[in-house]
């Protein structure tokens, strides 16, 4: 989901009122709480479809992922928008400017001239039009721990973070206050009026994904946390007035009004412009050779040893004291060490693990259990931070997460407000037990396991019964036909139950690998992933990941065509958001400098340079479908990776022990950056350069950017032998 998207799940929790703004007309706007979408959902026993006046979905096999993804969001509800007081921290009056008092280091490094002009000039809202005046009275919560929230806005004021001012402001905003389960408060600024007339800008964060691409066994790693990370940011003086707020101190039973003068919690634009201000650092970091990830103010490196790290934490320390920025030295890890907490993840290096911190598996538990205690009772917006809780875990957990949550996440859409309750029915029951009768063996996952695939299943279903067969030196073949009662069920469940009967029939052979998967069912291949909204789709699925898990087999399941007109008609839809290509006169030269090469392993039946060619998925001509599964042991590899890919592909290069060329942007600041400069760099033998137009073309989606006259910088391909 986009930061838009999290500010706007986020922004639902709050309830409003309205008054009418000083000088405005009667009819201001009210600001509605969002309420969910309201979907079809199975429950009770006899497995009754609700009925809604949206268009039916009790059909769909697949469940939506982006809807599970939305629900994620709703337990990190004020996670971004918050100014959290306590007593033990040191006050931090230092940090408004700080970035603007240290332009000279930010010019040095390469920085934007919109980022200078941010810096130097303050933060100007990207506004679609001007907010409409409006004043609102603060929320129920801020009233109830008024101590709380004067103490705030003492300290926000002494340091100058927000500034008390003459008149009422354009917009004065409704403060609230959220209670964590631990007690602590966190005051919140509602700028839900004010976002409304934001222009929605997109942001894809660094998240734990990049940080994944450069775990490595026996490493070492840091981290960092930016205190007060938003406060960084000033805000264009002419735009401070649409961040106001009102308050009546006790003290002085008088009602006084400021104005944030940093970027506040709860600015839906505010996730996008803090990451891009860190963009510079990242990429002087990065051109450097640092593997680094950041995911807004808190970031996490890495070293192959001791001494490497100690020295790339000491650099990145000082950097971000060179650009103004105040480290969380409390929550910051600068001393190298091989097991460290970051992003609700425990990197352990030395056993080559990434776990659920203790604190999150605490947290659902004691969700779980306030269920249980409430008779199965709840709100919507209690059973949706539920769902988000165990689906942020699946970077260990993996699929499961989104299996054994689909009944609840179908529950809390079924309503029509985040505060109605839901009767949890036995599925969602049975959801709940299951997570907490199997937390505890799904919370640490091995990274380091082999990732080369050592078998390839085919598994086909018909009208009068199903097989597969395992391809690899040799072949294994299973077959059962249907019992009269089985004929008749859909071809999907039929298509699941091969895969199941597959299993259980090749389990000797298939015990302990990664078994590479291929159906001609898209919905099978992708209920195996997720799950299903129809029961006995569902319940296959879920049989599916527990027989895997006893068995620790890691299965990948990918559909492919069979019929000719399916051929056809997948052709024809193909999108490649990626499709450009290398020019003729780069792959003569490059055949020319390291050919010549024996296979083309990103391309398709339109962009191969060679006879022979991988894809992506099934293609005319292909010779083989992913190259992430391929073996590479006496190939000449021409590499031309989606950007997205590009770690992935080197990681794999290294694991194949291969010869190849790589051909990439010249983008310093990507992630995929240090690898090639860095960590694999003694694997490069041989290097060339060439610019835009010379070395890329587009293919048939002239949206491209890469490949496109828009693109004017460098690409680079790098002879690697791994060999």
């Amino acid at each position: 989901m986009t930061a838009q998207g999290a500010s706007d799940v986020s922004s639902s929790a709050i309830g409003q009122e309205t008054v009418t703004a000083v000088g405005q007309a009667p009819d201001s706007p009210t600001v509605d709480p969002v309420q969910p979408p309201v979907i079809p959902t199975v429950h009770s026993s006899h497995m009754q479809v609700r009925e809604s006046n949206h268009n039916p979905v009790e059909s769909s096999e697949v469940f939506n992922e982006e809807v599970a993804d939305q629900i994620a969001q709703v337990h990190c509800e004020n996670e971004l928008f918050e100014f959290e007081l306590t007593d033990h921290s040191p006050r931090v009056n230092n940090v408004k400017g700080n970035l603007r008092r240290n332009l000279e280091f930010w010019k040095c490094i390469g920085t934007s001239k919109f980022i200078i002009s941010v810096i130097e000039r303050g933060y100007v809202l990207p506004f679609l039009s001007l907010p409409v005046p409006a004043v609102f009275r603060n929320n129920r919560s801020s009233l109830a721990h008024a101590d709380f929230v004067e103490d705030a806005i003492r300290e926000l004021a002494e340091s100058y973070r927000v500034l008390e001012v003459n008149s009422p402001p354009l917009v004065v905003n409704p403060l609230t206050v959220s209670v964590q389960a631990n007690g602590k408060k966190r005051l919140i600024l509602d700028l839900r009026h004010v976002n409304k007339f934001l222009s929605k800008m997109r942001i894809k964060y660094e998240d734990w994904k990049i940080a994944m691409s450069y775990f490595s066994l026996g490493a070492y790693m840091f981290s960092f946390d930016l205190r007060s990370g938003y406060h960084h940011i000033e805000i264009f003086e002419g735009h401070q007035t649409y961040l106001g707020f009102s308050w009546r101190h006790a003290t002085t039973n008088s009602t006084k009004f400021y104005v944030f003068t940093v970027l506040p919690f709860g600015l839906s634009s505010a996730p996008h412009i803090f990451t891009k201000i860190l963009k510079p650092l990242e990429k002087h970091w990065r051109h450097q050779g640092i593997c680094i990830a950041i995911f807004l103010d808190d970031g996490w490196g890495i070293g192959k040893d001791r001494q490497l790290c100690s020295h790339i934490a000491k650099a990145v320390k000082t950097d971000l004291g060179k650009a103004g920025f105040v480290t969380n030295d409390e929550k910051s890890v600068w001393e190298p060490c091989q097991r460290l907490d970051w992003l609700g993840i425990t990197w352990d290096s030395a056993r080559g693990t990434i776990g659920i911190v203790d604190r999150r598996i605490a947290k659902i538990v004691a969700t779980i259990d306030s269920i249980i205690e409430s008779d199965f009772v709840i709100s919507a917006r209690r059973l949706a931070s539920f769902s988000g809780q165990i689906i942020s875990t699946s970077p260990v957990s993996g699929n499961i997460s989104r299996i054994m949550t689909r009944h609840c996440v179908m529950s809390t859409l079924s309503v029509q407000h985040w505060d109605a309750l839901v009767n949890l029915d036995q599925y969602c029951i049975d959801e709940l037990n299951f997570w907490r009768t199997n937390l505890n063996s799904l919370k640490v996952r091995n990274c380091f396991l082999t990732h080369k695939p050592q078998r390839f299943v085919y598994s086909d279903a018909s009208a009068t019964g199903c097989g597969s067969v395992i391809t690899l030196n040799e072949d294994y073949i299973c077959h059962r036909l249907w019992e009269p009662s089985e004929c008749s069920k859909s071809s999907t469940w039929r298509e699941l139950v091969a895969i199941d009967f597959s299993l259980e029939s090749f389990a000797p052979i298939l015990e302990g690998s990664l078994v590479k998967w291929f159906t001609d069912s898209q919905s099978a291949a992708k209920i195996v992933e997720v799950g299903s909204m129809k029961l006995d789709l569902h319940r296959l699925a879920l049989k599916i990941f527990q027989f895997c898990a006893e068995h620790s087999i890691r299965l990948e399941v990918q559909w492919i065509p069979r019929k000719e007109n399916e051929k056809a008609d997948y052709i024809s839809r193909l999108i490649d958001f990626d499709d450009w290509q290398i020019t003729p006169k780069l792959f003569l030269r490059l055949e020319e400098l390291w050919g010549p090469h024996t296979v083309d392993c990103f391309a398709n039946f339109y962009t191969a340079k060679l006879p022979r060619f991988f894809s992506r998925f099934w293609n005319p001509g292909a010779s083989g479908i992913d190259f992430f599964v391929q073996n590479l042991e006496s190939e000449n590899c021409l590499v031309v990776p989606p950007v997205p890919l590009v770690a992935r592909a080197v990681h794999y290069l290294s694991l194949q022990k291969a010869r190849a060329t790589i051909v990439v942007p010249f983008w310093p600041s990507s992630s995929f950056w240090p690898l090639l400069t860095s960590e694999y760099s003694h694997f490069v033998k041989g290097r060339l350069e060439m610019y835009g137009a010379e070395a890329l073309t587009l293919g048939r989606n002239f949206n491209s950017f890469l490949g496109s006259e828009r693109f004017t910088g460098k690409v680079v391909a790098l002879r690697m032998d791994f060999s």
